[in-house]
């Protein structure tokens, strides 16, 4: 074993968390175009608005008003929520997260208590594509994965946590979330022991 372990790919994922379409829509929203899905260009901003997310001389996200349209209202942090008090997930206020919402109509009943909704590369304003997580444990999986494949194109590769670059796994020593080269691993404590050495030198003057 020598505290290797192997890591699942992208493949053995979709296997347990299957990738839901709910309707016939564009992954993206090119630049300059309302965020709602509307198809209109939006103004550029003449100023900054950090509420609004508005950078002068850039194009808003929105056109006024589409925003909130159809009760719907997009979220600082880029989640859609809608209007549904009646919803056994909605907050407060009646609203609740419209990817909920879009995952239990595709998958004709309640989402699983444990369940986590994962947004593939963080495109938090389409739902249309959405992958259902058993638990958070594998919602934090994915984000590895998707963050290991944009950075070195292969899902399974992970990071050392010394000189921050991907590798595969079988030039890792790997133990728990511990990762690293054992060359890196073995420099970075031969500078400490130095830099540790010196200190001592310097207090003893």
């Amino acid at each position: 074993m020598n505290g290797r372990q192997e890591s699942p790919t992208l493949g053995d994922a979709q296997n347990v968390s299957p990738i839901i379409s709910t309707e016939k829509r564009k992954n993206d929203i090119p630049y300059g175009y309302c965020h709602c899905g509307c198809g209109g260009t939006t103004p550029v901003s003449i100023q900054n608005h950090s509420k609004y997310g508005w950078v002068k001389g850039e194009p808003k996200r929105f056109i006024f008003g589409h925003a909130n349209k159809k009760n719907r209202i997009v979220l600082k942090d880029g989640y859609i929520i809608e209007r549904n008090p009646t919803h056994p997930r909605s907050e407060k206020n009646g609203y609740v997260k419209t990817h909920i919402i879009s995952a239990e109509r595709a998958m004709g009943k309640p989402l699983p208590a444990n369940a986590v909704i994962h947004h593939p590369f963080g495109k938090k304003l389409n739902n249309t594509k959405l992958v259902i997580c058993e638990d958070q444990k594998y919602h934090l999986l994915l984000h590895l994965r998707e963050k290991a494949y944009m950075a070195s194109g292969h899902a399974s590769w992970r990071k050392c946590w010394v000189c921050k670059k991907y590798d595969s796994p079988s030039n890792l020593y790997i133990k728990g979330s511990h990762t690293h080269h054992r060359e890196c691993h073995s420099e970075y404590y031969k500078i400490r022991r130095k830099e540790c050495k010196s200190s001592r030198k310097n207090q003893m003057r």
